[in-house]
């Protein structure tokens, strides 16, 4: 855990400059060209949506930290982030360690019998250095060939002169880019996963997006489907833009600020005096905000409403052709 110090605000200072919204928006042709790969997986395989979600939200963020696109399901470094991520959400688990609990046990030999904890912790460094590496590694070939595409990676790697940083700010930006992946990816597989449990919930809310889409559509593009929904759109769909509003559990579950806390109603943020919008409090706050929060509003607006534009959701039906309601529960684990 790095603490706060120079290094810190020097990271912080990378990623604004690199994900302002102003230039956040560089990404916005990542997010359609995602965004058209994601959308054609949910036609062919409706049914296993969500590997289509988190296979897309592996691509755009392998893309915009790395400049790597992802073509295949069986792309190395989408599996090897995957591994990662795993592995350091098993890091995470309260009891996981029994020498957490007892730290005199981290003075055992690696071949005593009560150590897997060394040994369990050798293999994870061991996925965690590969995720880390190896993504970079082919970054700066493509770099030396002159084939990389702009990327957070690529555009900090070359100093104001052109010329490339030296070894010891090199190791930074290896470890500040394999934080932007695995800490935007792990969110927006979270966020897009609810983002379907409550349409498939609320069939109200996203039967009255879908009619908000559809008279906007024929106003504005004369009826087609052929084009995406853009980022640009976002003013004109107020409630489609609503439901990205998130929920955090105890500020946003209080009844004498949010009426029926427990009911997705995005509607509740278009009154005259609205109760604050939780992407306020989702997001962090103040100089702890988020430094990728704008490139995750644009992806999050482009997929969900353009899914909503193309697709309705619905109840999966059991062998005897009823309805299985999902149970709307989340675990207080890491997201993988």
């Amino acid at each position: 855990m790095l603490q706060y110090g120079s290094t810190l605000k020097w990271y912080r200072a990378l990623l604004h400059q690199q994900f302002n919204p102003r230039a956040s928006k560089g990404y916005l042709p990542v997010h359609y060209h995602e965004t058209r790969k994601f959308m054609k997986r949910l036609l062919e395989n409706p049914k296993d949506f969500l590997s289509a979600v988190r296979l897309m939200t592996s691509s755009v963020f392998l893309r915009v930290a790395y400049g790597h696109e992802v073509k295949s399901v069986d792309d190395i470094f989408v599996r090897n982030a995957a591994l990662g991520t795993a592995a350091f959400s098993e890091t995470m688990q309260p009891t996981r360690w029994v020498v957490d609990m007892l730290p005199m046990l981290r003075y055992l030999p690696v071949w005593f019998p009560l150590a897997t904890f060394h040994r369990r912790a050798k293999q994870i460094y061991e996925m965690e250095s590969t995720h880390r590496e190896l993504p970079f590694q082919d970054l700066e070939k493509r770099v030396s060939e002159g084939t990389a595409e702009a990327c957070f990676a690529s555009k900090l790697l070359h100093k104001d002169d052109g010329a490339l940083v030296d070894p010891e700010e090199r190791e930074h930006i290896k470890y500040l880019t394999s934080s932007v992946y695995s800490g935007a990816a792990d969110s927006a597989t979270s966020l897009l996963e609810s983002f379907f449990l409550a349409m498939t919930l609320y069939p109200d809310v996203q039967a009255k997006a879908r009619e908000e889409i559809d008279a906007y559509t024929e106003q504005y593009t004369k009826g087609s489907r052929s084009q995406l929904i853009l980022f640009e759109d976002r003013a004109n769909l107020p409630y489609t833009r609503m439901k990205m509003n998130l929920n955090m559990w105890k500020m946003m579950h209080d009844p004498e600020v949010y009426e029926q806390p427990d009911r997705f109603m995005p509607e509740r943020y278009l009154v005259e005096n609205p109760p604050p919008e939780p992407e306020s409090y989702a997001f962090a706050f103040g100089r702890r905000i988020c430094p990728g929060v704008a490139t995750s509003k644009h992806m999050l607006f482009i997929a969900m409403s353009n899914v909503l534009a193309n697709f309705t959701i619905g109840k999966a039906k059991d062998e005897r052709g009823l309805d299985i309601t999902p149970e709307e529960r989340y675990s207080s684990d890491l997201t993988r």
